[in-house]
């Protein structure tokens, strides 16, 4: 039997990255059980997609690599980790909980501090010219 594929459909696009992304986790949490470590990215889209296509002999039409899992195990500890976020705006418990103007300008004050390790590339925001996170996330990410 033959079934034909309609891709502008933006649902099924949606419920196919949720599901992949769905995957990708439950492999990462099975490896973990193992003592095998994992790492994340979706830069994968930054990569020469045709060495991408080529290297993982993905089918040329309708598929687009969305998440990169990259599981083994480390030869040493990291000598930091990165930080993370915490307080309002982060967990919602029952409902989503709206943030006041303060807890949002804290949010970008945290994105900002180096020493948190949130989300500023490694060769700092000031080395690369941007003064805080979200100018270098819009502009330059």
């Amino acid at each position: 039997m033959k079934y034909d594929y309609d891709p502008k459909n933006i649902r099924l696009f949606i419920t196919g990255s949720i599901d992949t992304c769905l995957v990708a986790q439950t492999a990462a949490i099975a490896a973990k059980s193992f003592g095998i470590d994992s790492i994340f990215t979706n830069s994968v889209h930054r990569a020469n997609m045709d060495d991408v296509y080529k290297q993982f002999n993905l089918p040329e039409k309708y598929c687009f690599p969305l998440i990169a899992l990259g599981l083994g195990y480390a030869k040493e500890e990291p000598k930091w980790k990165k930080g993370r976020l915490s307080g309002p705006g982060i967990i919602h418990t029952n409902k989503y909980q709206k943030l006041s103007s303060e807890e949002l300008d804290q949010l970008v004050k945290d994105y900002d501090d180096q020493e948190l390790k949130l989300g500023a590339p490694a060769a700092g925001l000031s080395e690369m010219g941007f003064e805080r996170y979200l100018d270098w996330f819009f502009t330059k990410w």
